[in-house]
Formats: structure tokens, sequence, C-alpha cells
């Protein structure tokens, strides 16, 4: 029997009703920083990508980001001068469906040092992919407030009592032999 060759369906370009943007449970929160929808609306695929091509090119192939909205969400359209019936349009274009809240793009910071405010070249350049959608956003800074030099202290700590502890031990082995050779 000749060998079964795997290939990968095709992608089925379904028709979606309107319906509504349903908005978040919880917050998004994610650290480092963060460009956050303000309302509920539909970005077009073509603006995500430009808001894409703004931060790579700012930040480069090295540094990581994290785009958290897709536009998977068809929508159709009937091309100009036919009546009304005849069924659903092709479709024309895809969006993400962005409830208010819901986290755009996320630049992660580890230091909280980096968070010296607005002036910050990553919100400049945030904001010029904000100016391409027709969105109200909002810039959100999550830091990890974890004290980072209380670690090295305790850690230090520990090392130097095991040290003390098996400097005393190797002491008290030394002198106990020590002792019992005099005697």
């Amino acid at each position: 029997m000749p060998p079964v060759i795997y290939k990968s369906p095709l992608p089925v370009r379904l028709k979606a009703p309107k319906g509504r943007i349903i908005p978040l449970n919880a917050p998004d929160i994610k650290i480092g920083k963060s460009l956050i929808s303000a309302c509920p609306k539909r970005i077009k695929g073509e603006k995500l990508a430009e808001m894409r091509q703004i931060i790579r090119k700012y930040l480069g192939k090295k540094k990581e980001y994290f785009v958290d909205v897709h536009a998977t969400y068809s929508v159709t359209k009937k091309p100009d001068g036919t009546k009304m019936g005849q069924g659903k349009g092709v479709i024309d274009h895809f969006v993400a469906r962005v409830p208010s809240g819901k986290t755009i793009f996320h630049i992660p910071t580890i230091s909280p040092f980096n968070a010296l405010g607005f002036d910050d070249p990553v919100y400049k350049v945030l904001k010029k992919a904000a100016a391409k959608v027709a969105i109200p956003c909002v810039f959100r800074t999550q830091n990890n407030l974890f004290r980072v030099h209380n670690i090295k202290y305790i850690s230090q700590k520990k090392i130097r009592s095991d040290q003390l502890k098996q400097f005393k031990e190797y002491k008290s082995k030394l002198f106990k032999n020590d002792s019992e050779n005099n005697v």
C-alpha cells in the first residue's frame, strides 16, 4: 500500500453575522507596557498590520512584543449597484472585535526602573501605533514590584550562615582531635 501523505485542509472562509462585542469578565493585566482599547470597536486586519509594522520598526527584530488581538472575524459586502435581497454578499475584509479594556499590543519589561513615565520612547511608539486606529486607546504600565535585592540579600545571608556553620564543625573536629593527642 502506498504511503499516506497528509495534506492540510484548505482554510474555510465562513460568513458570520454582525453580532455584538462581548465585554471582558475581568481586566486584562500584563506585566510591561500595554496599549489598551478604551471602548468596544472593530479593528480591520490591515490597520492591525500597519500597527505591527510601526512597532516592529521601532523595536527591531530582537525585542519581543505580543499582539493580543487578531482579525479573525469576516465582514461581507455586496457589490455596488446591486438591489436588495439575493443573499449575503461576499467576504470583503476581516476585523478583530475588541472589547473595552482589552490589551491590543503588549511589550513586556522586567525591570520596574524602565517605567519612567510617558516620556519613555516605548510610549511614543505605542502612541504612533494608536494613531493608526480610529478607536480611543489608553496606555498602561504594570510593574512587577518584587524586590530583587531582598532575594540577593537573603541568599547571601544563607550562604554566610552555612559557611560559618561548616567552619565551626571543622574547628570543633580539629580541636577535638588535638585535645585527644595531648592527653
